[in-house]
């Protein structure tokens, strides 16, 4: 034991009472008291996601030697600091670089804050007086850590800490749960496949061998997000055909010869070898299965007991040639519109089959009653071809369908709120583009219905229009950069939907804008998609042909709240244009959004999610509060962002030869692996907060880190250095304010050749230099910590193609971050070596005085 013990720590650190082992050999239990002194004096602060770091706490701690048979294991009670300063939680924890679950093991974990109490086993220990608290210092007590299996030694220990006050998931008030396509990847349960005789595999626990991969997940989810109030939980069937009238709509799963204990899969009253199986693509499933119906009934229970609200949304995935959308789903042939065959294929859809589109709702309604309730219920979405579809000039048939389903449910479920997840183009109404000039609300009979208690949208209306350059009309209206919050939030109400449309894609392309009218009517809003507080506020009236009924629709202004019962941005550049659009090869939707590079942007993500937030839980007349039910329009607590997955990140993405979608992560919408990510602007902040720089200004300072860490003392300047240097911003006090400022700025003046003064009547009137090339680096190298691999220490290279210098630059940034950001980052870094090889200077006459640092002007004609 004792030469154990001095192999791990220094010879001082440790004293023993070698007696207790001498006096009492055959014991099966001893105590031996040894006293650790801390083995560093170093002072991490955490900001951001991840630091591994630790420290031993000098604290008396207590070896408990257990002999079994002819081994002995140890068991350790043992404080251990983590970093300076409030932190939020303990995400995943490492042992020897191994990663490991400490849920088995008795544990306590201690914020940093300055009010925090003793720890009780340090108390008894050393008494209530003699007790430290550690304030201002995060740390965790092991109180009980089993050794055996780290060669009876206290391993490595290195954690990650996650501070999330202020960030994105602050902003998380609902989020939809998927995959949904999993058989038992909602199960509370662990389950494991049969692969051999006397060989398994597991089927939903890839990060711990005590907790499911939901149990894992959720718990991220629930810890990370403070203001998390509800869940919506997607579960799928899938449609077989695209013509509503020969469409099934069928629980499936992966194959029909799996085998797994304890749970065997079953859906709704069929085993798996009566079930669909799904197709495949690439030689793989192209899905996972529907989930078992009693893994779907713990997931439910276990977000009841962690306090969630809890939504039900059934879904429909089409496996079909090219996996399309279900809003694609129609009569066949197009002319049977506005036909009675419409109403016949329609009916045969949702009740003449064995597999019915009302059999899967009402399955669900069934299972949802069978475990106490859920809060809220959809009975579908986005099924667009099929509500737009008529049977005659005026009627619609599968509306009709819908409020009579509607009605099913909430009779077995009455407590639920029951809603529809139209579409973002499809909720305010129909507008046939067949020159009728018909204008229908044709939802109208559903949201006025008794059986629908909400308005339910899919939200992905388009927040910006930007493009490369400084050319297009948003660049040229005074707008710097995509990210700025306010040009965010003023697309949510106005711009493309609300101002104006594009009539074409070469109206698009060329950015020619026709404003939203409405005629001699003069409701406008009516042609807006964007205008939801008109739509609600308002009295509807059909136009058939064109000409406005005397007799309004069946809706009443302010009757029913509006919940985003999917709302969310993909994290790939320029996402705000068209956050609908999602990337997957293996789908005939697969885009990317309008004039998007392709490349990862989870910055613009994490703006998106926040400006939403703030603008629809910020009071105020865009929000209005109804006179009918007394709350807001919107409801600001079921804003449903698309998407958390209840596969543990980083297990997912990272195992691909698992989850084959894990590929469409980089640029898709998933919030897993984003939230605890600190924005640059909050990031700097806190840095100079925390050095007594309270008046700093960082607005402009648009990126994303997944941690950040000061491991040693050092001025603010040092902490800060590199960090602006990557990210390619500069720190310039201007009136009294540190403000720190992005390269990529409008000019502020143009300069003319009266605004040049001489100093020197020899001397020239510019000094232009200009760097030889053999001066420049060849290449630039970023040293970071790889927050997508376990925060292991990496590197990326830039390289010019032709550089004629043997010179390099290495540069270390003290972040954890993705190797994409890395890669961008260090190009950006060495492109501004080689476009800062020209200077020109030149001297300006006190009326110029107003100009300081960071300022751009432009040379005119005339100075040249």
């Amino acid at each position: 034991l004792l030469r154990d013990l001095h192999e791990t720590l220094p010879a001082e650190a440790v004293t023993a009472n070698a007696n207790a082992v001498a006096q009492r050999p055959a014991a099966r239990l001893h105590h031996i008291e040894v006293a650790l002194v801390a083995l560093h004096d170093d002072r991490a602060r955490r900001l951001g996601r991840a630091v591994k770091y630790h420290r031993l706490l000098p604290f008396r701690i207590e070896l408990l030697v257990v002999g079994i048979g002819n081994q002995t294991g140890l068991i350790v009670a043992v404080p251990i600091g983590l970093c300076e300063g409030v932190v939020d939680r303990v995400g995943r924890v490492w042992a020897d670089g191994k990663e490991i679950d400490i849920s088995p093991f008795t544990t306590r974990f201690y914020r940093g804050t300055e009010d925090q109490a003793a720890d009780s086993l340090i108390v008894a220990k050393e008494g209530a007086s003699n007790a430290p608290t550690y304030r201002g210092l995060a740390y965790i007590v092991f109180e009980r850590l089993p050794l055996a299996n780290f060669g009876n030694r206290l391993p490595q220990l290195s954690f990650e800490v996650i501070s999330s006050s202020g960030g994105t998931e602050s902003h998380i008030r609902a989020v939809n749960v998927i995959p949904g396509s999993t058989e038992f990847g909602y199960d509370t349960k662990i389950v494991t496949r049969k692969v051999s005789k006397g060989v398994t595999k597991t089927e939903n626990a890839h990060v711990s061998s005590e907790r499911s991969d939901w149990t894992v997940s959720i718990d991220d989810l629930t810890a990370g997000c403070a203001n998390l109030k509800a869940a919506s939980l997607v579960v799928p069937w899938f449609g077989n055909d695209l013509r509503c009238g020969l469409c099934e709509i069928r629980p499936g799963v992966e194959n029909t010869a799996k085998v797994t204990v304890p749970e065997a899969w079953k859906v709704a009253g069929i085993n798996r070898a009566a079930a669909h199986v799904v197709s495949e693509f690439e030689g793989k499933p192209a899905f996972g299965g529907t989930p078992s119906d009693d893994s779907v009934k713990r997931a439910i229970q276990d977000l009841r007991e962690r306090g969630l609200k809890i939504v039900f949304y059934p879904f429909v995935l089409m496996d079909v040639a090219g996996y399309p959308w279900r809003g694609r789903i129609t009569s066949y042939p197009a002319s049977s519109d506005k036909t009675a065959a419409a109403a016949t294929q329609v009916q045969n859809f949702m009740s003449l089959s064995e597999w019915s589109y009302r059999r899967f709702i009402l399955h669900y309604a069934n299972l949802c009653a069978s475990t106490g309730g859920v809060d809220a219920f959809v009975i579908g979405s986005e099924m667009r071809g099929l509500t737009t579809l008529r049977s005659s000039a005026t009627d619609y048939p599968f509306v009709a369908a819908l409020v009579a389903l509607a009605a099913e449910v909430k009779a077995i479920l009455p407590a639920a709120k029951i809603t529809y997840g139209a579409d973002w183009s499809e909720y305010f109404g129909h507008h046939p583009q067949d020159g009728s000039g018909d204008v229908f609300f044709h939802l109208d009979p559903l949201w006025a219905s008794p059986g629908i208690d909400v308005i339910g949208i899919d939200n992905y209306f388009p927040l910006t229009d930007w493009r490369d350059g400084n050319g297009h009309l948003d660049r040229l209206a005074g707008t710097a950069s995509i990210y700025d919050a306010d040009y965010l939030k003023s697309g949510i109400a106005g711009g493309e939907g609300f101002d104006w449309y594009y009539a074409s894609e070469t109206a698009r392309n060329n950015q020619t804008r026709s404003g939203i009218t409405d005629g001699a009517h003069s409701k406008p809003w009516v042609f807006r998609n964007k205008d939801l507080k008109s739509w609600w506020s308002n009295t509807h009236y059909n136009r058939p042909l064109g000409t406005e009924a005397a007799v309004a629709t069946a809706w009443v202004p302010q009757s029913k709240p509006i919940w985003f019962t999917e709302i969310g941005c993909p994290a790939i550049d320029k996402g705000s244009n068209q956050p609908n659009t999602f990337y997957d090869a293996k789908s005939s939707e697969s885009a990317v959004p309008y004039y998007s590079n392709g490349n990862r942007d989870d910055v613009l993500q994490a703006k998106f999610v926040s400006g939403i937030d703030n603008y629809w839980n910020s009071p105020g007349a865009h929000n209005p509060v109804s006179s009918v039910y007394g709350a807001p329009m919107v409801d600001g607590e079921r804003m449903f962002f698309w998407a958390w997955d209840a596969r543990p990140f980083p297990a997912f993405p990272a195992r691909t030869d698992i989850w084959s979608d894990g590929v469409n992560y980089a640029r898709g919408h998933w919030l897993n692996g984003r939230l605890g990510a600190v924005g640059l602007d909050r990031l700097i902040a806190e840095i100079c907060g925390s050095y007594g720089l309270s008046a700093v200004e960082v607005d402009d300072s648009a990126g994303l880190v997944d941690g950040f860490m000061i491991e040693r003392p050092m001025s603010a300047r040092d902490a800060l250095e590199n960090l602006l240097a990557a990210f390619a911003l500069d720190a310039i006090e201007s009136e009294g304010v540190l403000k720190f400022r992005g390269r990529k700025r409008d000019s502020i003046l143009t300069l003319t050749g009266e605004d040049y003064v001489e100093t020197d009547a020899a001397a020239p009137l510019f000094a232009l230099s200009r760097a030889q090339e053999s001066e420049l680096p060849d290449s630039l190298k970023l040293l970071y910590a790889e927050s997508s691999h376990d925060y292991r220490n990496a590197v990326v290279e830039a390289r010019k193609t032709r550089g004629k210098s043997a010179r390099e630059i290495v540069l270390e940034l003290p972040c954890a971050t993705t190797q994409g950001t890395a890669q961008q980052r260090a190009h950006v870094l060495l492109q501004e070596n080689w476009s800062g090889r020209e200077t020109i200077s030149f001297a300006l006459p006190p009326s110029h005085l107003a100009l300081e640092p960071g300022d751009v002007v432009t040379l005119g004609p005339r100075a040249l």
